[in-house]
């Protein structure tokens, strides 16, 4: 058995996954009609794709930017439009730490002292 592209990869030919920040939810009559069933645990047989606790409630953290990512010691590192940042994983105010957006990042890695990233290039260390 070979494996191929997932079936969503024709519907969405971009790349990888996407992350939806803002997200219609159905009328709250509608979730209490599902209350008697089970939550299921489901996977795309790769351990790709798992459900929420049942009555967990995601966190927005940033409107724009989060590709990559990191968190390390109770805050998330990330690449926004203004920089890479860094955030309370608790919420809070976002804090600066390059003066602009480093175009075509695709790894963070965080120490106790230095935040480190990866474009297709170069490799930077920055302090924290």
């Amino acid at each position: 058995m070979t494996v191929g592209k997932p079936r969503s990869a024709e519907m969405h030919a971009g790349p990888g996954f996407r992350i939806a920040c803002e997200i219609e939810r159905p009328e709250p009559h509608v979730i209490d009609g599902f209350a008697a069933f089970e939550t299921p645990a489901i996977s795309d047989l790769m351990n790709r794709l798992y459900t929420m606790a049942n009555g967990a409630t995601p966190t927005k953290i940033e409107d724009s930017g989060g590709n990559p990512m990191a968190v390390y010691g109770g805050d998330v590192y990330y690449n926004a439009p203004g920089g890479l940042k860094r955030a309370p994983v608790a919420g809070g105010a976002a804090t600066t730490i390059t003066a602009s957006s480093v175009p075509y990042m695709s790894a963070i890695a965080v120490t106790d002292t230095e935040v480190f990233y990866a474009t297709e290039t170069c490799i930077f260390r920055q302090p924290k």
